[in-house]
C-alpha cells in the first residue's frame, strides 16, 4: 500500500513539474546597438540574449596564411557582429560527391597568382559543376574584384548558378533566380563575392532543362 501511494505521489509530482514547464514562455531575443556588447583585446563584439543567456558566435580566435602555422587575429575598430557562427564544412550532397570525384576538373584561379583561388568541378554531361572559391590572402582587402570566368560549359546552353551551403536563414548577395547562358559564364563570368567575412563561397550551376 505504501508503494503504491508513494508511485501516485512521485507521478503527481512529475506532472505538475511537467505542466508547470509547459506554462513557461520563452524569452524574447534581444540585441541592438547597445545589447550585448563586449570588449575583447582585439575589439568590441555585439551578439544577443535568449532567455537571460548572453550569446556570441563566430569571434575570430586566430588567422593563418596558407600553410603557415596560426597567429593572432587583426584587431578590428567598429563592434564586430557576432550573432552567427563562422564558415563550416561543405555539406555535400551525393550527385556533388560524385561530380567532385569523378567530374572533370578545372583550375579558374591560381592561389599563386590571385589573392583568392576557383577551382570547378564538372559532370561528364557538362550539366552540373561545383565551383569552390576561397580566400587565400586578405593584404588588400580586395577578394572577388572581377568575376570569375568558366570552363568548359555549353556554350548555348541556359544556366542557373545558386550558393550552396548557406547557414539556415541567410540569405546569398549573389543574384537569386537569374540564368545565364553557357558562353556568358565563359567569356564574362560571375563574381562569388569573396571577401574576408565570406572566405569561402560554394557555387552550384545547374543547366536549365
Amino acid at each position: 500500500m505504501m508503494k503504491t501511494q508513494f508511485a501516485l505521489t512521485v507521478a503527481v509530482i512529475i506532472m505538475m513539474a511537467t505542466v508547470g514547464y509547459a506554462q513557461q514562455k520563452p524569452g524574447p531575443i534581444l540585441t541592438g546597438n547597445n545589447i550585448a556588447v563586449v570588449a575583447t583585446q582585439y575589439g568590441k563584439v555585439r551578439g544577443y540574449i535568449d532567455d537571460d543567456i548572453y550569446a556570441f558566435k563566430g569571434i575570430p580566435y586566430a588567422k593563418a596564411e596558407r600553410f603557415m602555422p596560426p597567429q593572432a587575429p587583426d584587431k578590428w575598430e567598429n563592434v564586430r557582429q557576432s550573432t552567427i557562427y563562422g564558415p563550416q564544412a561543405m555539406q555535400s550532397s551525393s550527385q556533388n560527391c560524385d561530380i567532385i570525384w569523378h567530374g572533370d576538373r578545372y583550375r579558374l584561379l591560381s592561389p599563386w597568382e590571385n589573392d583568392f583561388a576557383a577551382i570547378l568541378y564538372e559532370d561528364e554531361e557538362r550539366s552540373n559543376a561545383i565551383i569552390f572559391n576561397y580566400l587565400v590572402s586578405n593584404r588588400y582587402r580586395s577578394g572577388s574584384v572581377s568575376p570569375v570566368k568558366l570552363k568548359s560549359l555549353n556554350a548555348d546552353k541556359k544556366n542557373s548558378v545558386r550558393e550552396i551551403n548557406l547557414y539556415p536563414d541567410t540569405k546569398s548577395p549573389l543574384p537569386q533566380n537569374a540564368i545565364y547562358s553557357g558562353d556568358y559564364l565563359m567569356d564574362i563570368g560571375i563574381s562569388p563575392n569573396v571577401r574576408d567575412r565570406r572566405p569561402s563561397v560554394i557555387l552550384e550551376v545547374t543547366e536549365v532543362k
